[in-house]
């Protein structure tokens, strides 16, 4: 009863998505969601012991992102989520020009605070190979 009167709030007020991201601490049925037009997605956390990550070696250079990279930042989103499971969770990565304007909008702060060279780029011979927003 409780997720349906949200969910019923959420679309009565004009929410075109609803996000619901939970980790339950016990078995539980998804149905209740799936019941009520939701679909379900696996998620991964990724860990690494930050000893173990500060000694690998770097494999490319990283910089902060540059605005005249914006674009070559939003094809390199664009492509990998491109093949992505999950793809339908991140609209902002459904082409270079939705990924563009994510960027642009995390740059200016629309996310939270976006100090100089918060945006990364990682880079194989200079041209930009990942980002991390």
């Amino acid at each position: 009863p409780l997720a349906e009167a949200a969910l019923s709030g959420l679309r009565g007020a004009g929410a075109r998505r609803v996000l619901a991201e939970f980790l339950p601490f016990s078995p539980f049925d998804t149905s209740v969601f799936r019941d009520l037009g939701m679909r379900s997605a696996q998620r991964a956390v990724m860990l690494a012991p930050a000893p173990a990550a500060a000694r690998q070696e770097s494999l490319v250079e990283t910089a902060a992102l540059g605005r005249g990279e914006f674009d070559e930042a939003a094809a390199v989103l664009a492509a990998a989520y491109r093949d992505h499971p999950g793809r339908w969770l991140h609209p902002e990565a459904d082409n270079a020009a939705a990924a563009r304007d994510f960027i642009e909008a995390a740059a200016g702060g629309a996310y939270g605070e976006a100090p100089p060279g918060a945006i990364r780029s990682a880079r194989v011979d200079g041209r930009v190979a990942g980002i991390c927003v």
